[in-house]
């Protein structure tokens, strides 16, 4: 009868066991870190924390920061809502409506959640939260208050929650000259040393703010744009030196192009503004290999003179949908114009 109690004990523990390391297993292959997306149907799991109210008593600065974002927004913003119809099914809700990705307490997945709460979007339970509890870059380093209790996630550090929503420009990154040196993080989420909870050590932490498109100065430190006359025309080139993915980013709506006018030596204007679509947004899927310029490349056209002396007069516009003047419209350079003469 000992015996028996000992084996069957045995059996239980290591059966134990391999649940749990089932619940911490990842899937990546050795160094791939470019997980496959699940179809799994949606997790009903029993978290620690519900909402990332919970999170704000504690991390007021991070909760700040997100509250302010676009991925609070991720569900709500009416630009977005209208630009796409699938906002009417499931299809949106995976990423701009997700159940936290360790939802299974495993490699993150995208399981949409339901209409209970769509104010938050992507918030703090997204990234942070299993049924081990709370994860983090770092583990427990003292008790914490009520049910907190940080686990260690070695994912929360890496790009690999990045890759579930933005699979596109993770896989555009790893083709560019940043892979390997500089993630989505070292660009949109700038490294800051701050307490993480009021009146606690300092340390480095990273903003959760997610510096985007919708920052027309942050959009402006991914490209040059040069404006060169010679003998025949003018050259103008737009080259993707440093977003590190294509540009623009995001897949289908966003808009890139330039208008150029030609201008007689009294400044006036001669014959019609010509428009160069670089990028022409849609809320349909296109063509994507004729749509952006590639990470490290550049896009160039040379605009033939129709005077023999004169002005030349650029303009490089963005939009967050299509390429026609709209509310959506911004301009990202509008130098003066540049005197040419035809050789």
């Amino acid at each position: 009868m000992r015996i028996l109690l000992a084996v069957s004990t045995l059996v239980l523990a290591a059966l134990l066991a391999g649940f749990v390391l089932f619940l911490f297993a990842g899937s990546a292959e050795d160094g791939d870190i470019g997980p496959e997306k699940s179809d799994i149907a949606a997790v009903k799991t029993e978290f620690a924390f519900t909402s990332s109210e919970e999170c704000r008593e504690c991390h007021p600065d991070y909760y700040d920061e997100w509250s302010n974002s676009w991925h609070k927004k991720a569900w709500t913003d009416p630009t977005v809502r209208a630009s796409w119809a699938c906002y009417r099914d499931q299809d949106c809700k995976t990423c701009h409506l997700p159940e936290p990705l360790m939802a299974n307490g495993k490699f993150p997945q995208l399981i949409p959640r339901d209409d209970t709460d769509i104010e938050s979007g992507i918030n703090c339970l997204t990234c942070h939260i299993s049924p081990q509890g709370v994860l983090g870059p770092v583990g427990r380093e003292i008790e914490m208050a009520d049910h907190c209790n940080p686990v260690y996630h070695e994912q929360i550090a890496t790009d690999q929650q990045c890759w579930q929503c933005h699979p596109n420009q993770y896989d555009d990154w790893k083709t560019s000259s940043y892979f390997g040196k500089e993630g989505c993080k070292d660009c949109h989420m700038e490294e800051v040393e701050r307490p993480l909870v009021p009146n606690g050590p300092v340390r480095k932490t990273r903003v959760h703010f997610w510096k985007g498109s919708h920052i027309i100065t942050f959009i402006k430190t991914a490209y040059e744009y040069l404006v060169e006359p010679n003998g025949d025309g003018v050259k103008v080139t737009v080259a993707n030196t440093d977003s590190g993915h294509f540009f623009p980013g995001e897949r289908h709506n966003r808009a890139l192009w330039v208008e150029v006018t030609f201008l007689d030596e009294n400044k006036q204007q001669v014959g019609e503004m010509e428009k160069w679509v670089i990028r022409e947004g849609s809320n349909l899927p296109r063509n994507i290999a004729t749509m952006e310029i590639k990470a490290d490349g550049k896009v160039e056209k040379t605009f033939p003179y129709p005077i023999e002396k004169g002005y030349v007069k650029t303009v490089l516009k963005f939009d967050f949908f299509y390429s026609q003047e709209d509310e959506h419209t911004r301009v990202l350079e509008d130098p003066k114009p540049i005197p040419f003469e035809k050789k």
